[in-house]
C-alpha cells in the first residue's frame, strides 16, 4: 500500500499478530457510506441467510456492466430456502474484456477460502443470465460477515467470530467516542455460535436477547494503524495493488461532473444536491498541498447512468434509474460511487513527486444517492450540512481513496474523525475534511513542483476563493443567518489584497489581505475588516502545508476587525495560531 507520508505521521502499536491480521490482510475493501442498521432489521429484510465458505470466482455475465460470480458452498441455511448446496452469488464490479474495469467503491471483495454469513436475496430478474441460484448480498458490504479467529475466550482458547470488514467498525473505538451511541453494537463483532443461532431463532419467529456482541478491543488485536488508505487495484489487471487516480490534474486540466437537478420527485432534493455538490468540490479543491480540480455542470437529465460507463461522470439524486436495490425504507445504503478504470498498460502514468510510484487512470466516475435519502436528511438535525458530508465522503471515493484503517483493522482518533470512514457522522460537520483526508489527498495528488524545484502552491482562484501571497494562501468564506446559509463569492484586487459579497455583487461584504511579514517578525500575516452583522466564517489555507487559519464572526455581531500578525509561521514548524 503506498504512503509516502507514513514517514511523518505513521501510528504504530506493537502487539502480537493473530488470525484477525491475517484477515484483514486477505480481505481488501472498497467503500460505500452506510447509515448504522440493526441485525433485527438486517434477518427481517433478508429472504435467504446461509452459512458457508467462498471455493470460487469467475467473472460474471452481465454486459456493459461488470460483476463477478463467486460460488458459495452452503454449510448451513438459517433462513428461507437454498435452491442448492451450492449457489452463485453475484457482485457488482470486475474485469470486462478489453481491460475495462469497474466497482462499485465501497464494496467488500470476499476471496476464495472466505468462511462467512451471508444475508441475501435473489437477484435482479431483469440482470441477462440470471438463474434461480443465482443471489445477490443485502445491503452490500452490511450483508457480509467474514468469519476470523484470535478472540481469546475465558478459558484461553481462540473461538470463531463473525465480523463485517474492518473499515466499517472500530477496533477499538476512542476512548469516549460514541461510547453512548444506541447504535454502536451494529459495529461490534459477534461471537460466532452465538449470532447463528439467535439468527434461526429470529427468522423462526423466537424473540430473545442479542447477547452474541462481543467487546470492540479483541485479545489479539490489530497491530498498525495506519494514517489513510488509498483504493488499489487488485485481481485483473496487469498490474496488481496499483492506486487509481486522475491523470486530467496533473496536465492542470479539469474534471467535470454533470450533475442532475432533476431528481424525479422533491424538487428540493435536485436543488439542495447541487448545494451541496459544490460545497463538497470546494474541500477537495481546497486540499492543501495537493492539486485537485473537480467542475459541475447542471443539467436538468435524469437519465445519466451510475453503473453504466458513458464516458461522462455524473452526479444524480434518489437514484433516478434504480440502479441501487430498493430504497433506505429497505436497506442502510445512503449513496455510492462506481468508478471505472483502465487496466492496460497505456493507462499507467507515474504519481508526481512519487518516488517513482505508478498509478492506473480513473475514465470515469459516477455518484448517486439512494431512494429516501431526502427525507432521511430532513429528520436529521442538520439537512444541508449532512448532504454535504455524504457527498463530499463519496467524491473522495471518486478520487481514489477508500476508508481509513479498513485493512488493518484498528481505528484510532484520528481515523474515526475522518471523512472517509465507513459511516456518517450525521452531526452537520459538513464537508470537513480531517488530517487522514488531506494526506490521503496530499498522497494521491500532490501539488506539481515549481520551476526552481521547489513546492508549488495549489491554489487556483475560482468564484468562491481567492489565492493571495503569490498564490500560495486560499481564502474562502462562509456565511449564515437565521434562515439561510452560503459560501461568499470572491473578487481577487491585487496579489495581496481580495474581497467577498454575499448577497449582491455591488454590495462587499468582507476585504481580506494576507501579507508577508517575514522580514520584520518571521510571520505571515491575515488582517480582515467586515460590513456585516451576519455570521461569518473565513478561513484561510496555507496550500504548501497542512495549516489553516480560521476565525468566526457571530451571528448579529458587527464584524470585528482582525490584526492578526502572527497567523503563520514563516518557518513552516507548526499549526497556525487560531487553526480552525
Amino acid at each position: 500500500m503506498p504512503m509516502s507520508l507514513r514517514s511523518r505521521r505513521r501510528r504504530v502499536r506493537v502487539s502480537a499478530l493473530g488470525g484477525i491480521l491475517a484477515f484483514f490482510l486477505a480481505a481488501k475493501t472498497m467503500p460505500l457510506v452506510y447509515l448504522d442498521t440493526s441485525d433485527e432489521v438486517m434477518v427481517d429484510r433478508s429472504p435467504l441467510i446461509v452459512f458457508g465458505e467462498v471455493v470460487s470466482e469467475a467473472p460474471g455475465p452481465r454486459r456493459g456492466f461488470p460483476t463477478t460470480d463467486l460460488l458459495f458452498r452452503v454449510e448451513e441455511v438459517l433462513k428461507g430456502y437454498a435452491a442448492s448446496s451450492s449457489i452463485t452469488v453475484r457482485q457488482p464490479g470486475g474485469v470486462s474484456a478489453g481491460g475495462r474495469a469497474g466497482t462499485i467503491v465501497g464494496l467488500p471483495r470476499p476471496r476464495v477460502g472466505d468462511r462467512m454469513l451471508l444475508f441475501l436475496r435473489p437477484a435482479e430478474a431483469d440482470d441477462p443470465g440470471v438463474e434461480t441460484s443465482v443471489y445477490a448480498i443485502v445491503d452490500h458490504g452490511l450483508g457480509m460477515f467474514f468469519e476470523v479467529g484470535g478472540f481469546g475466550s475465558a478459558g484461553g482458547a481462540d473461538r470463531a467470530v463473525l465480523m463485517r470488514e474492518a473499515s466499517l467498525h472500530v477496533v477499538p473505538e476512542p476512548v469516549g467516542a460514541a461510547a453512548f451511541d444506541p447504535r454502536r453494537p451494529s459495529r461490534l463483532p459477534r461471537a460466532a455460535p452465538g449470532f447463528r443461532n439467535w439468527i434461526v431463532d429470529r427468522a423462526a419467529g423466537r424473540e430473545r436477547p442479542a447477547d452474541y456482541f462481543l467487546p470492540a478491543r479483541p485479545a489479539v488485536p490489530a497491530s498498525v494503524v495506519m494514517p489513510y488508505r488509498l483504493l488499489n487495484v487488485g485481481e485483473g489487471c496487469q498490474r496488481q495493488f496499483l492506486p487509481i487516480r486522475w491523470l486530467e490534474f496533473d496536465r492542470g486540466e479539469e474534471v467535470t461532473l454533470a450533475v442532475g437537478t432533476d431528481s424525479g420527485g422533491d424538487s428540493r432534493a435536485g436543488a439542495n444536491g447541487v448545494k451541496a455538490v459544490k460545497a463538497a468540490i470546494r474541500a477537495w479543491n481546497r486540499a492543501p498541498g495537493s492539486f485537485i480540480r473537480f467542475a459541475v455542470a447542471e443539467t436538468a437529465k435524469s437519465d445519466l447512468p451510475f453503473a453504466r460507463r458513458d464516458d461522462a461522470s455524473s452526479v444524480t439524486f434518489e437514484d433516478p434509474l434504480d440502479e441501487i436495490p430498493g430504497d433506505l425504507e429497505t436497506n442502510s445504503i445512503l449513496a455510492a460511487t462506481f468508478t471505472f478504470w483502465d487496466c492496460e498498460s497505456e493507462s499507467l502514468h507515474r504519481i508526481p513527486g512519487g518516488a517513482g510510484r505508478r498509478a492506473y487512470r480513473i475514465a470515469e466516475a459516477n455518484l448517486t444517492t439512494q431512494d429516501g435519502m431526502w427525507e432521511w436528511l430532513l429528520s436529521t438535525d442538520a439537512p444541508q450540512r449532512n448532504y454535504e458530508e455524504v457527498l463530499a465522503h463519496e467524491l473522495g471515493h471518486a478520487l481514489g481513496i477508500d476508508h481509513p484503517c479498513g485493512t488493518f483493522g484498528q481505528c484510532d482518533r484520528w481515523s474515526y474523525e475522518a471523512l472517509m470512514r465507513g459511516w456518517v457522522h450525521e452531526d452537520g460537520r459538513g464537508a470537513a475534511l480531517k488530517t487522514d483526508d488531506r494526506e490521503a489527498a496530499r498522497d494521491l495528488y500532490p501539488a506539481v513542483s515549481a520551476p526552481d524545484g521547489g513546492p508549488a502552491a495549489s491554489c487556483v482562484a475560482d468564484e468562491s476563493s481567492l489565492c493571495l501571497n503569490r498564490g500560495r494562501y486560499r481564502v474562502s468564506a462562509d456565511w449564515s443567518t437565521e434562515t439561510s446559509r452560503g459560501g461568499a463569492v470572491a473578487v481577487g484586487l491585487t496579489d495581496d489584497t481580495g474581497l467577498f459579497w454575499f448577497f449582491d455583487p455591488a454590495n462587499t461584504e468582507l476585504v481580506v489581505k494576507v501579507l508577508d511579514g517575514c522580514a520584520i517578525n518571521g510571520h505571515r500575516w491575515v488582517y480582515a475588516a467586515g460590513l456585516t452583522d451576519v455570521q461569518v466564517r473565513l478561513m484561510v489555507d496555507d496550500t504548501l502545508s497542512d495549516r489553516q487559519w480560521a476565525r468566526e464572526n457571530p451571528w448579529r455581531t458587527a464584524f470585528r476587525p482582525i490584526l492578526d500578525a502572527a497567523a503563520f509561521p514563516c518557518a513552516d514548524d507548526g499549526p497556525a495560531r487560531g487553526d480552525g
